[in-house]
């Protein structure tokens, strides 16, 4: 799916932050695509190239990477994301991002990405309160 969207969208640009791609049957025609930046970084790395995006992409058909959501939309980034997981309980579809079920066409997705681009809503504030701190505040209120 990834691979489809970043084909059918050579007017925009989009980072790859992920490792292992090297084991996917298209990698080097996944490279050789102009509008990809493939990146390999450390975990610490990843604040400097979240500040370079507008939009997440997360078409995971598994609740594995579903962090990576919210580190993005913390760094107000809006996400268009499939149903799965925790994905629809944080995310307000149209207003804080999308959601597209399993089965949708790279069509349908392309088309939300670009709606996305038009989301001016301030995205952290709508997952402010799943930070670490907040959420080890909620622990100790429990505890008391």
């Amino acid at each position: 799916m990834i691979f489809n969207i970043i084909k059918s969208m050579p007017h925009r640009k989009f980072i790859l932050l992920e490792r292992n791609w090297d084991k996917y049957e298209k990698f080097e025609e996944l490279l050789a695509l102009p509008n990809l930046s493939y990146i390999e970084a450390i975990y610490s790395d990843y604040p400097k190239y979240y500040a370079q995006m507008d939009v997440f992409v997360s078409p995971a058909k598994l609740e594995d990477g579903l962090i990576a959501l919210i580190e993005a939309m913390m760094c107000n980034i809006v996400p268009v994301a499939r149903r799965t997981g925790f994905a629809p309980d944080i995310i307000n579809h149209g207003k804080t991002g999308f959601i597209f079920d399993t089965d949708r066409p790279c069509e349908v997705i392309c088309d939300l990405i670009e709606q996305a681009f038009n989301i001016q809503h301030d995205i952290s504030k709508s997952v402010e309160s799943l930070s670490w701190e907040n959420f080890s505040l909620q622990v100790q209120n429990l505890l008391h």
